[in-house]
Order: C-alpha cells, then structure tokens, then sequence
C-alpha cells in the first residue's frame, strides 16, 4: 500500500514489553516509528521499560514518537524539594517543561505529544467507554499511584486553567464512572 501512495508511513503505538517489540519491529522491518509511553518517571520502570523500548526501536531504525511525557499531568505537580531544584537551573521553566524537555532529548525521539487537553484525558478514557470492557484496565490494574486520583486535589489545576472547568468535580466524575464500568467490584 505504501507503494500505491495510500499509505505515506508505516508507524503504531504500542504497550507492552521491549522483547515482543524486538520480534515485531524484526519481522516488519518497514515500520518508520512506533508510539510509546516516554517519561523520566516511567524510563527504567519495569513495566512500562521505556528506555528499553527505546533503545529497540533505535536498534531497527525507527524512530519514537513520545505519549505521556508528564505521566498523565502527574509530573506537572513534583515535591517542593525538586521544584527547588529545578528553579535553581531555570527559575522560568515548569515542571511539565522539564518532562517534556527529556523527552525532547532523547536522540531516537522524532516528536513529543504533549497529552493533556482536559483531566478526564489522565485517566485514559475511552471514546467509548462501553467498548471492550475487557480492555478496561482502570480497575483491574489499579495502584496505589491511580488511588492518589481520588484523594488529591486540584484546586491549584483549576485556577491555572483560569476556572475554565472544576478539575476536582472532573476527576470525581471520572473515577466514578470508570468504577461503574469496570470490573473493579470483582477483583476486591
């Protein structure tokens, strides 16, 4: 198809382990770039193994496009302690700026996707969320960093959207509903 001109480039983003990604970027070696989680919280994390999937994709000539690089929003808001720090290297520049900063320097990275445009986006919900609740991990996955969602609060998000939308009564309401639509009540 990509020599017909239907397709201009071959890419797909993936979540799952370094090792299935080296078999399929070695068995479809026209693939130009693959989308993955990028983030210095997640870089050596076992799961995610986003260094790792990095250095394969590198390995076969593609390129990354970066998703997530401020985790959700989680890396908009660090510990005091490291805002101190990074105010002591640029007194201007955020938090979110510095995760999206390393994401922007890694060499196999082509292009960073910022992520947010509303809360409800951090939490990952579908388009339709009724579609394959099987896929519907929210609950079935959840850690102890997902539960921070439900008792932290975003009145400081709020007042940096100019009240634009209550951040706080916006992550209430999708907790809520992704409880109600998920098989969390099954696995506790």
């Amino acid at each position: 198809m990509q020599e017909e001109g239907k397709i201009r480039h071959i890419a797909f983003s993936y979540h799952d382990d370094a090792e299935h990604l080296d078999q399929i970027l070695a068995e479809h070696p026209e693939v130009e770039a693959v989308q993955i989680v990028v983030n210095y919280y997640d870089w050596d994390e076992p799961f995610i193994q986003a260094k790792k999937c990095c250095e394969v994709i590198a390995k076969h000539g593609a390129k990354v496009i970066a998703m997530e690089p401020v985790k959700g929003g989680m890396l908009a808001e660090v510990p005091e302690s490291v805002r101190e720090k990074m105010k002591q290297m640029d007194e201007n520049a955020s938090a979110a700026s510095y995760a999206i900063r390393f994401a922007a320097s890694l060499d196999e990275v082509f292009v960073v996707l910022s992520g947010i445009i509303r809360a409800y986006n951090s939490l990952m919900l579908q388009p339709n969320p009724y579609f394959g609740a099987e896929l519907n991990y929210y609950k079935s996955f959840r850690s102890a960093y997902d539960r921070a969602f439900e008792t932290a609060d975003y009145t400081e998000q709020t007042k940096k959207i100019g009240n634009a939308f209550d951040v706080n009564e916006a992550m209430k309401e999708t907790i809520d509903f992704e409880t109600k639509n998920s098989f969390q009540g099954y696995m506790e």
